[in-house]
């Protein structure tokens, strides 16, 4: 197992030390204990949320903190591919769309280089690693996506029946996971 430490910059400990010295005034000058163990509690356990390091072992990266390490495998998710449905098991927003609710006809693979409209522009929930992203975002058109990509500009897009979200996800080879995905649900838009 290789660990390599997490370095931080001089303003998230400008930021940290802030945060500390207001909570710790109105746990100073407060004189009700309630208060002051709230603010005691708030600083630990960010604390002890708080990365400490970061850990490769077979294959995944698992950041190391005081309470509860997190296991991260690298790349985007896997997926399972049935007749009647697609399931990403992503570890923070898995997903299963049924293939009655894709426009099959018109699935296809997205480069942000040459579609502009859509790029991601803002993550409005969702995780945002280095190097993997995943849940909710604006691309930049307007419109909200579900988005599952690690570091690659072309991914596939799933467009919706209806008004709901579009899907963007990275497969390491999307025109194969469109012909795919077209050849088993073949005959239902």
């Amino acid at each position: 197992m290789d660990d390599f430490s997490v370095s931080y910059d001089r303003t998230t400990k400008i930021v940290t030390a802030l945060a500390c010295v207001l909570l710790g005034i109105p746990a100073a000058t407060i004189h009700n204990l309630a208060v002051r163990i709230v603010a005691i509690l708030t600083v630990l356990v960010s604390f002890a949320f708080s990365v400490k390091s970061y850990s490769y072992a077979e294959g995944v990266v698992v950041v190391n903190r005081l309470i509860g390490n997190v296991r991260v495998p690298p790349g985007p998710p896997t997926y399972s591919l049935t007749r009647d449905a697609l399931t990403i098991h992503d570890r923070f927003y898995p997903v299963t769309v049924p293939a009655d609710a894709v426009d099959v006809d018109h699935i296809r693979v997205v480069d942000f280089t040459q579609d502009q409209d859509w790029r991601p522009t803002m993550r409005t929930n969702g995780v945002g690693l280095s190097h993997y992203k995943s849940g909710w975002f604006r691309v930049a058109s307007g419109r909200t996506v579900r988005m599952y990509r690690a570091d690659s500009k072309r991914l596939v897009l799933l467009p919706p029946k209806g008004d709901a979200a579009p899907i963007l996800y990275e497969v390491k080879d999307p025109e194969q996971f469109v012909r795919s995905l077209q050849q088993e649900w073949a005959g239902r838009s």
